[in-house]
């Protein structure tokens, strides 16, 4: 028998009626391509092997690994149903598109619910498509975990993969302190004090005042 070039021989395999066995005398790694050939082997009679066996396998240890998450983690999306991404590969066995599940806030989606798709390497949420919206102003956790696919022995299984997003799509609020709406003012000087709230923060450059149609604005 002959293993990734090297040669064994009746010694190093156990026989059962009529099935050998091999087992390697160190672990295989993730990657490898065994190739293997029964070269010779003989009945009672001394007749040879009709034809070598020739054959191979791939040996994959390693589970599915995911990154470039969209959108990228700690940022603000400006919408109510944003899409969401994740690269998820396998490079070997590839992955097991059953075991894929996609949970955001809790709510856990798979390779077959709506809004769901897995092209080439990237999976892919579409909120709008999947009937789920988010508040502004409102975290959005988002965790991949996935399998891949062997043949032969139980799947790599990947851990969580996790990160989270902002949804903000509501604007500043203006409020006016003084003077309030329809008073009456004994100063001609009068100040006008309007507070301007945004979670997001305030773009200074944007802000326009229109006071007795003249147009007012930071650089004023």
């Amino acid at each position: 028998l002959i293993v990734m070039g090297d040669t064994f021989g009746v010694a190093d395999v156990s026989v059962s009626g009529d099935t050998i066995i091999f087992v390697p005398p160190a672990p295989y790694g993730s990657g490898d391509t065994v190739g293997f050939e029964l070269s010779d082997v003989r009945d009672s009679l001394g007749i040879s092997l009709c034809s070598p066996l020739s054959q191979w396998f791939v040996v994959d240890l390693d589970a599915p690994v995911a990154f470039s998450p969209g959108p990228p983690p700690g940022s603000d999306v400006p919408e109510p149903s944003p899409v969401i991404s994740v690269v998820l590969i396998d490079s070997i066995s590839g992955v097991d598109t059953s075991s894929i599940a996609l949970i955001v806030n809790g709510d856990t989606l798979t390779y077959d619910s709506p809004g769901i798709t897995y092209e080439g390497d990237t999976l892919t949420l579409d909120c709008a498509a999947a009937g789920m919206s988010f508040s502004s102003g409102e975290t959005v956790s988002v965790c991949v975990i996935a399998s891949d696919s062997p043949d032969i022995c139980p799947p790599n299984e990947m851990a969580l993969f996790c990160w989270d997003f902002t949804v903000s799509f509501e604007g500043p609020v203006a409020s006016l302190i003084v003077p309030f709406d329809g008073a009456f003012v004994s100063c001609g000087d009068t100040t006008i004090v309007i507070e301007i709230t945004d979670p997001d923060g305030i773009d200074d450059t944007t802000i326009t005042l229109i006071v007795d149609g003249v147009v007012y604005t930071t650089d004023s």
